[in-house]
């Protein structure tokens, strides 16, 4: 017997003996050694526990086992009748454990959550089922080939009411599959590239209107730039939802989420600078600096190689296009003197929030880059809101700090040994 044998069979004994809360916790460390190594499940043991029938062990196993059997058993414990209304909250808990599994697929390679629950029954979550049921699918990262469907409004979300379909859309916001492309040397993420591909579709598919938009904001707001799928051509989308009006209850055009523009225009210009590519075919690009259309100038500021002069210009000519539009510009962020004009000059409101997460998304492409602000304004008002002190900052100043003392002790020291020289002269001329 193995050494990993030997692990396994006493863990199997102490959780078969242990109260539910000690294995509820057990699971979630389980759970989590898993999630970086799906393939070390311990198939045994989940079945041993299932047959506890305790329900916390219960919640434990649908959120964290690897064993798909298991987990569509505890699902179909789920869809029993409630006996009351605490009961019917702990089932409806115990389903949307199931849906939320990030183990199941990976382990068992299948078409979750079809293989799970069978279709029907992914039908009625998506259908007609409580919305956390629903969200907790569709916020699961190992469902990408159920996103693409959702994005292109095919497959089991064919026939579903519009709204229903928009409100899905909403829900899938927030699933880390679309902001985590898994290229290997064997190849490119060819399910990541396709759900980027549906996703830029919806552009083409949503209806035109005010509702959709805002959707479509939030979702392309959540994407990492570096991680989408080029079109051919953004022109044609732009011109599709150039005339959408959105207004708010007043009548009035919306406020955009982050700048000073309409929600309209910040929404065009943020699809413009996410985008724009040079055509295959032609070399061409959407992008005009020169051009009289303020998304077009936008799109040019999201992507060219801009001196601080040119950032001068665009500031005075196209302010709030411009700080929106350069927020995606990665020559303006990976230069640290036009990083710090940005920072310094040009970023307002409440993009400055949204800006420390595009920070990050370039320090885990670029190691080497440091996503902590570089204006003293914004690093303070960081230091502010979270509580701790910049530690580059925080030890400049002690080491400027300890300059300082070591100065003043050594005029301390200075002035000690000529006192005790002229003590030493007076001393000599007394005897």
């Amino acid at each position: 017997m193995t050494g990993d044998d030997q692990d396994k069979r006493t863990r199997r004994a102490r959780l078969l003996a242990a109260s539910p809360e000690y294995v509820f916790e057990e699971l979630g460390r389980y759970g989590a050694a898993l999630t970086n190594d799906p393939f070390r499940g311990d198939k045994e043991l989940e079945k041993l526990l299932l047959v506890r029938q305790a329900p916390l062990i219960d919640l434990g196993l649908a959120m964290h086992a690897s064993e798909k059997e298991v987990v569509a058993e505890l699902y179909r414990r789920g869809r029993r009748a409630a006996t009351d209304d605490r009961d019917a909250e702990y089932l409806n808990g115990l389903r949307v454990a199931c849906l939320s599994n990030r183990v199941v697929n990976h382990y068992s390679f299948s078409d979750f959550p079809q293989s799970l629950i069978g279709e029907e029954e992914t039908r009625r979550v998506l259908a007609t089922a409580e919305w956390e049921e629903a969200e907790a699918l569709l916020r699961n990262p190992t469902v990408g080939s159920l996103l693409t469907a959702l994005y292109k409004k095919t497959g089991l979300f064919a026939e579903l009411p519009e709204d229903r379909w928009l409100k899905l859309l909403r829900m899938s916001v927030g699933n880390t599959r679309l902001i985590s492309r898994e290229d290997t040397d064997s190849g490119p993420d060819l399910e990541h590239m396709r759900l980027h591909e549906a996703a830029f579709g919806l552009l083409e598919l949503a209806p035109v209107e005010q509702s959709s938009l805002t959707i479509l904001h939030t979702l392309y707001d959540y994407f990492d730039p570096e991680q989408i799928w080029s079109p051919p051509s953004v022109a044609p989308a732009i011109e599709r939802w150039r005339n959408c009006e959105v207004s708010d209850y007043k009548g009035n055009p919306s406020d955009g989420y982050y700048t000073g523009l309409d929600l309209r225009d910040e929404f065009l210009c943020l699809v413009a600078s996410l985008y724009d590519r040079p055509s295959y075919e032609t070399g061409s690009a959407f992008r005009d600096v020169k051009s009289s259309d303020p998304i077009r100038r936008a799109a040019h500021y999201a992507k060219a190689k801009l001196t601080p002069q040119d950032m001068d210009a665009a500031m005075a000519k196209d302010k709030e296009f411009f700080v929106y539009a350069a927020f995606f510009n990665d020559h303006v962020l990976m230069t640290p003197a036009l990083r710090l004009k940005y920072e310094d000059g040009c970023l307002l409101g409440d993009l400055r929030h949204r800006y420390k997460i595009r920070c990050e998304q370039l320090h885990r492409r670029w190691r080497s880059f440091d996503p902590k602000p570089v204006a003293d304004w914004l690093r303070e008002e960081n230091e502010e809101a979270t509580g701790a002190p910049d530690n580059a900052a925080a030890f400049a100043a002690l080491q400027k700090s300890f300059s300082a003392l070591e100065q003043q002790v050594s005029r301390i020291w200075f002035v000690a040994i000529a006192c005790l020289c002229v003590l030493g002269v007076l001393l000599w001329k007394a005897h």
